[in-house]
């Protein structure tokens, strides 16, 4: 299989793909250490983790290095390579989660009850290639602190990484004897869910419906985080030069190529002009990184035909009376990047206000009442996050509770995305299955099992019946 550079735009990498028979027989691999895994407990498991995390700083510029390669970006690549920290919150969690959680002994009447979390021993994560090596251990991490092995298909679309994390694993053979990459695209996947006991995905609502189908036809539980369309609610008290600031560049973050970017814009009438010049300017001092790779906000499109959907929902939003303030053209540099584009004029009827765009774009809608904002924001398929800029916290909040979004940042866009370890639940088409975040984010790579002894009198175990059969009395 072959990847191409985002930011050349030139296919400058190779890779074999993982065999169906070779999955099948990592999985087996993988089965037979976990419970060895399972058995160094929450203690032996996090010192496994931690060396893990020091391998990872010692490979750290090569790590950096084959990120950018796959994304075409700097800044952010850096701060993806920073592994450490999330595998020291996950191993806190857990720890507080052990604290909290009831495992000792009750007893009813004559029976005593001891209360097992038996992990599911293989957990598969098919990952994204928006953020290719945090969204690899976004879910990896916990599944390993819970006791699971873990096996991890990437995109096919940034696979340049896993060769450097396959150079740290091999540094910490515990962890590699649980952990396991493979390469390949969905035929590998789809092979995946067949060889496992618990799925995670992260990705299109198209491809997570299949995932969701395929996990029911084994019985097995699916954790899906899927697209995002989230908006941004800019009331009447709210500062509409700095709520524009904010709206340019939560919309712009990661070039527009995360979930949780703001995709639609709703400001009170009020303050409606006075926002759009601010965006307007704002979103026209904003710069790609292109020729230097180490400048510039916005990175160019990782997937390419990426920016074939972003320039048809900005020609469908022009073709039905929308107008463009800024940016609005596919730049070509070999790899392709668009510069924010500020939309008004926009309604629900354009895919602009419906579809996920997944690109810098920034169509801004007027409301005339709080109500019709709630009621805008909610008009859509989708569920993950949304926002709220607020002159009075109190409004702020108010309005954030009737959004129907799984988590709501008031008063500072991408609170939600910044705070991990706060359960909040997808709703609608992004997402289904137990949460990611949070002491649940570990919970839920194990089952609940309940061992009931009897110590009680014989002949309150052996009524009747019993007797005359065991006994023949």
């Amino acid at each position: 299989m072959k990847a191409r550079n985002p930011y050349t735009g030139e296919i400058d990498y190779e890779f074999p793909p993982t065999s169906p028979a070779e999955l099948g027989t990592i999985c087996t691999r993988l089965r037979e250490a976990q419970p060895g895994w399972q058995r160094r407990g929450l203690e032996g498991r996090a010192k496994v983790l931690r060396k893990f995390a020091a391998a990872v700083a010692r490979h750290r510029d090569e790590l950096i290095e084959s990120i950018v390669r796959d994304t075409g970006r700097y800044g952010i690549s850096v701060r993806e390579a920073a592994l450490e920290p999330v595998i020291e919150r996950e191993i806190a969690a857990a720890f507080e989660f052990a604290r909290e959680e009831t495992l000792g002994e009750t007893e009813l009447a004559d029976v005593v009850n001891r209360r097992q979390l038996a992990s599911y021993v293989l957990v598969g994560n098919i990952t994204p290639w928006n953020f290719p090596c945090s969204m690899a251990f976004l879910d990896t991490i916990p599944a390993l602190v819970a006791g699971s092995a873990v096996v991890v298909k990437p995109s096919e679309v940034t696979p340049r990484f896993i060769d450097v994390v396959e150079r740290i694993l091999a540094d910490v053979p515990e962890l590699a004897e649980v952990l396991a990459f493979v390469r390949g695209g969905g035929l590998l996947g789809a092979e995946l869910i067949s060889q496992v006991d618990y799925v995670c995905f992260t990705g299109s609502v198209e491809t997570g419906r299949k995932v969701y189908r395929a996990a029911a036809e084994r019985f097995i539980p699916a954790s899906l985080e899927l697209g995002g369309k989230d908006p941004l609610v800019v009331l009447a008290g709210a500062d509409p030069v700095k709520a524009a600031a904010s709206a340019v560049v939560g919309s712009c973050i990661a070039s527009g190529q995360i979930c949780t970017a703001l995709e639609r814009i709703y400001v009170a009438e009020e303050s409606y002009d006075e926002f759009v010049a601010a965006a307007v300017a704002c979103a026209g001092r904003v710069e790609i990184n292109y020729p230097d790779i180490r400048k510039g906000f916005i990175g160019p499109f990782i997937l390419e035909r990426q920016a074939d959907t972003v320039r048809q929902h900005i020609e469908d939003a022009v073709g039905r009376g929308a107008e463009v303030h800024t940016g609005g053209e596919i730049i070509d540099h070999g790899g392709k990047w668009c510069l924010p584009t500020v939309l008004t004029n926009v309604d629900h009827s354009m895919k602009v206000m419906r579809e996920e765009s997944f690109g810098p774009l920034i169509p801004i809608m007027p409301f005339s009442s709080s109500g019709e904002a709630v009621r805008l924001a909610n008009d859509s398929e989708y569920g993950l996050t949304a926002s709220v800029l607020a002159g009075d916290p109190e409004e702020g909040e108010e309005v954030a509770r009737a959004l129907n979004a799984g988590g709501v940042s008031v008063n500072r866009p991408g609170i939600t995305l910044m705070v991990r370890g706060i359960e909040q639940d997808a709703w609608n088409a992004s997402g289904l299955g137990k949460n990611r975040m949070g002491r649940e984010g570990i919970r839920r790579f194990s089952r609940s099992k309940a061992i009931m002894t009897y110590g009680g009198p014989d002949d309150a175990v052996a009524p009747a019946l019993a007797r005359q059969v065991f006994t023949g009395s």
